[in-house]
């Protein structure tokens, strides 16, 4: 019985050490995801490369703009976008292949260090079919007057401001 006790024990340590980590993605509402966008297009992505630094690893390609829903971009223009995930961690990940030569709606944030922007999330990356939706958050954004509430301010608040004001607004 001992036996068996520590070979259980052994066999349940090698599991655990050779189990990659892993861990999910927390929630975040479409609403939240437009508000904290600082860039928001419709573009065609095409991964360029990836190298491993320190304790994450690095992934960038180009995103082709077909449309500009918020923000500064032109049409045309290539946007270099970067991601990272820290290494051994399997699930969860951002992995943007997928939308590799597709056009997509893609919620972004501009990078504080380069001209790069960002997409570190899995809903930073959307199907067009939400197209109408987030051109609705955006509008409805842009309607707040200057210094009435900031969209990073408070996500509450905001949330709740475009819940009521898109109930009471048709279509």
């Amino acid at each position: 019985m001992r036996a068996l006790t520590q070979k259980s024990v052994i066999v349940l340590a090698v599991v655990l050490v050779a189990a990659p980590a892993s861990a999910e993605w927390v929630m975040v509402s479409l609403e939240d995801q437009v508000a904290m966008s600082d860039l928001i297009v419709i573009a065609t992505f095409s991964k360029e490369g990836e190298e491993t630094r320190r304790s994450s690893l690095h992934e960038w390609g180009t995103l082709r703009v077909q449309r500009v829903i918020a923000g500064a971009a032109t049409v045309g223009e290539t946007l270099t976008l970067s991601w990272k995930n820290p290494v051994g961690l399997v699930c969860p990940r951002v992995d943007h292949s997928g939308m590799e030569g597709q056009d997509a709606l893609w919620l972004l944030e501009a990078s504080k260090k380069t001209r790069a922007v960002r997409a570190d999330h899995p809903g930073r990356s959307i199907s067009l079919e939400d197209r109408s939706t987030v051109e609705r958050l955006v509008r409805h954004l842009d309607e707040l007057a200057p210094g009435e509430m900031s969209p990073r301010s408070s996500l509450g608040r905001l949330r709740s401001y475009l819940i009521d004001r898109l109930s009471k607004t048709p279509g």
